[in-house]
């Protein structure tokens, strides 16, 4: 049933975000304009906080399904767990006591900092769902060691791992409820009050982080999740976040089937500097590069094509330049699909739907250096 949603969703996110796309770029073109007056930019950043809502949205409900794609960085699982408690302690009712008991000596993992801290801010508001009276809501944490049979229990790798758990002290989960816990749109609260993708997307980006989750609850007494996540033996400073877009040049074949990707998109690389060359398909793609392959310097590809799909025309372009550089977009993807890729020469990926400065930075990254651009 996971798999299954999760595919739906996938198809979903698809068409969602190539909308977004255009709404988002549509904005930021037009906020660019130095005639707009101070009512229309205020109007057209609320489209941009909108739109970007609407994009947090989508990919949480993608998470469950492992259909995204996180930034892997050496992390503090500690400071995730600090950083939630801190707007958890701002957040929910003020009967509720939090307590932290962090005692592992190694907490740092491979992960994406921002969407653990979503995992612990998700349980904690669960958890003070389930003490309306007020009570104690945990986190804690410790280092162990799982040989093969524990390990294969929880259907990991034998190894040291990180155990944080999420106590409360609340009303319990009822024992025929605890099977379903993690799917989505499941929820035993009243209509309106959750949509059910809380404990499905904490699901989903532990198995991406491929650690484990699991609940153990007694009714009056309160409930635990346990999670697991392998350690990594020490930390990497994150880099800064680029603000500002940079300009480049050189031509660029645009292939997508979505006609409001082609023009927001071509509209963005030539405000950033680029020759726009457009493909409307895989097939027509192909054409246009073997004609006028020497022109262009790379392919920026949509995944999902009718007919021709992104990782097909991706190998073809291969087959005519093996020192084809393409970056492939998509509102989401398989992570072995998009890894054999990688494997194969594929120069970097970009989540749709991207903006002008996150795309600007991967083009500049891409077309001045023949290693391949991180995902």
């Amino acid at each position: 049933k996971m798999d299954a949603i999760g595919q739906l969703a996938g198809g979903i996110a698809h068409d969602f975000n190539n909308v977004l796309s255009g709404i988002v770029g549509a904005a930021e073109l037009l906020l660019m304009s130095t005639d707009n007056d101070p009512q229309t930019r205020k109007l057209l950043g609320v489209i941009q906080e909108s739109s970007g809502r609407a994009t947090n949205l989508i990919r949480k409900l993608l998470t469950f399904g492992r259909q995204t794609n996180l930034t892997s960085v050496h992390m503090d699982a500690h400071n995730a767990v600090r950083e939630a408690v801190a707007i958890l302690e701002c957040s929910i009712d003020k009967k509720i006591r939090i307590q932290l008991k962090l005692a592992a000596e190694n907490s740092h993992i491979a992960g994406d900092p921002a969407q653990m801290q979503s995992v612990f801010i998700n349980m904690g508001i669960n958890a003070s769902h389930a003490m309306p009276d007020g009570g104690v809501l945990s986190m804690e944490s410790e280092n162990i060691v799982l040989d093969q049979i524990t390990a294969n229990a929880y259907d990991l790798e034998p190894g040291s791992y990180l155990k944080l758990a999420v106590r409360d002290t609340g009303t319990g989960i009822k024992a025929e409820d605890l099977p379903r816990i993690f799917e989505p749109f499941f929820t035993t609260k009243d209509p309106g009050k959750g949509t059910g993708l809380g404990l499905s997307a904490a699901f989903g980006i532990i198995k991406q982080h491929h650690g484990s989750i699991s609940v153990y609850s007694e009714i009056g007494v309160g409930s635990v999740f346990q999670i697991l996540l392998p350690l990594i033996d020490m930390a990497r400073p994150l880099s800064a976040k680029k603000e500002m877009p940079v300009q480049g040049h050189g031509c660029i074949l645009l292939i997508d089937d979505e006609k409001i990707i082609t023009v927001i998109a071509s509209s963005i690389l030539d405000t950033l500097g680029y020759d726009v060359m457009v493909a409307h398909n895989g097939s027509e793609g192909i054409k246009t590069y073997e004609s006028a392959r020497e022109k262009i310097d790379l392919v920026l590809l949509d995944m999902i094509m009718p007919e021709m799909n992104g990782r097909e025309c991706f190998e073809k372009l291969k087959e005519i330049n093996p020192k084809v550089k393409v970056i492939l977009t998509s509102g989401f993807s398989k992570e072995g699909d998009l890894q054999q890729m990688l494997d194969k020469g594929l120069s970097g990926f970009i989540h749709k739907p991207y903006g002008l400065v996150e795309l600007s930075h991967m083009l500049r990254k891409v077309m001045h250096s023949s290693k391949i651009a991180p995902v």
